[in-house]
């Protein structure tokens, strides 16, 4: 199963309720709403933004395709051309946005403050795991030698956050647009190193109600 449909199962087991609209923040060629067209959700309307037209136009053939098959239930899908940062009247008060893996550092504060998402899903590589992908073993990360450090995971990431870092970032936001957060993540900890919660990938959850958070351990 690829990370993708891991988010969107796990997106359908944090939120059992019927939402409609669903925006993808980032969409870039599309995987995420592609495979969304393969869960069983209450979604009507979905709708990627990316500030690429080549991502973009890569998404369009892609959905377009699976849509001709008439597998699908949902109402519309729409590919928004414009960046994540700028708000977009269209935008306002969806049911669900989510932003995987990628994203400017102030991508947050833009959407909570401005699109306002009932739910606002973010996920991030869990920086400390990318000891195990390339092979290091995590004390390394200790080491303070270029020959020790970690790469980021894909080479047009700009930042790759700790657990430690992503919380303080998530709850500092949820605070401060009556939000509150959910922590969690996808993917199994590296046990051999005793850091059995130390998922692949790390998600936050912005809840915009009275819902309460929970930390990883």
């Amino acid at each position: 199963m690829n990370s993708k449909n891991s988010f969107n199962i796990h997106l359908q087991t944090l939120f059992n309720t019927s939402v409609f609209i669903r925006v993808d923040f980032g969409c870039g060629s599309g995987s995420l709403l592609d495979s969304l067209l393969d869960c069983s959700t209450s979604l009507q309307n979905i709708i990627g933004v990316d500030i690429s037209q080549k991502g973009l136009s890569r998404a369009a053939k892609m959905l377009h395709s699976k849509l001709n098959k008439g597998t699908c239930n949902l109402k519309s899908i729409i590919l928004y051309d414009g960046s994540i940062l700028e708000f977009d009247s269209r935008l306002h008060d969806i049911d669900i946005g989510t932003c995987v893996e990628s994203k400017p550092i102030n991508f947050g504060e833009t959407v909570l403050s401005l699109f306002r998402p009932k739910i606002l899903i973010v996920s991030t590589p869990n920086y400390e795991y990318n000891t195990i992908i390339q092979g290091f073993a995590p004390d390394h990360q200790e080491d303070k030698s270029k020959s020790h450090k970690p790469k980021f995971r894909n080479h047009d990431h700009k930042f790759e956050w700790t657990r430690e870092q992503f919380n303080k970032w998530a709850s500092k936001l949820a605070k401060l647009h009556n939000y509150s957060v959910e922590f969690s993540g996808v993917g199994g900890g590296y046990v051999q190193y005793g850091k059995p919660n130390a998922q692949c990938s790390l998600i936050k959850s912005f809840v915009n109600g009275e819902r309460k958070g929970r930390q990883i351990d």
